[in-house]
Parts: C-alpha cells; structure tokens; sequence
C-alpha cells in the first residue's frame, strides 16, 4: 500500500484544547483503521511543524479522507506527501539487466544459521568465566 506522509501544523484552537491531544490522537488512529488505513508512526516534532505522521493506506482517497476528516475538526492543518520505500525508489533507476540481477539477490535464500555451534561457543564463554572468578573478599 501507499505510504502517506502528513506534516501537522497546530492551529490555535487545537492549542486551546492541546491537554486533551492523547486521547483525540487515539480516537484518530481508530478512525483511520475503520476508514481501512493504519497510522505507521507518528511523532510531536520540533521546527517547522509541530507532528510527523505515517499512514499506510491503499488509496490516496482514503489518505485524504483519514487527514481532511481530522482537520475539519479544527485543531491540526495538514500538508501530506506521498512517500516509497527508499529502495523501491532506487530500483526505479535501474536498468532492465540490473534489476534482473538485483531480483536474483532478493530471492537468493540465505544459508541456515548453525546453532549447535553458537550454543557450544556460549557454554564454553560461561564456563571460562566461572572458572576465572576471583573469589569474594573475607570482611574483617
């Protein structure tokens, strides 16, 4: 699904009503997961804008809805951006050779990770450091 990011900028009632912003930010992200999104993140930031929140939705009408919904509510103003995953990004730059190639890295399976030996290493640690342990000072 898409991602959406939303800068949020306080608005002078919502700074009236700031004591209450805990409990609208839950009612929130309930209200975007009825409307079929989910907030990824979500921060209070410091600068330009005063939050930070990722969306994950599967139409860029439903995004504006969620946002546009909850600013009609009078307290936050809203400017949203579009994101992707860095690596999606990248891969768009890519020649058709290369991203054969780079698909062929993703699927390779990875090699099965040895436990019995990093089990028989982690005894061996804790037995040399019983084994080292000085022994406790006799009070006087």
């Amino acid at each position: 699904m898409p991602i959406f990011v939303a800068l949020g900028k306080v608005t002078d009632a919502g700074m009236t009503n700031i004591g209450h912003l805990t409990a609208r930010h839950e009612e929130a992200v309930k209200r975007a997961q009825r409307l079929g999104g989910r907030v990824i993140s979500s921060y209070a930031t410091m600068g330009a804008y005063d939050f930070v929140v990722t969306l994950d939705c599967p139409t860029m009408e439903i995004a504006m809805t969620i946002l546009n919904r909850e600013a009609s509510g009078g307290n936050i103003r809203y400017e949203t951006l579009t994101g992707m995953p860095t690596r999606d990004f990248a891969r768009m730059f890519l020649d058709p050779d290369q991203l054969a190639d780079e698909e062929k890295v993703l699927r390779r399976p990875r090699p099965a990770k040895n436990t019995a030996k990093k089990t028989a290493k982690t005894a061996a640690k804790k037995s040399t450091r019983t084994a080292t342990k000085k022994p406790a000072r006799k009070s006087t």
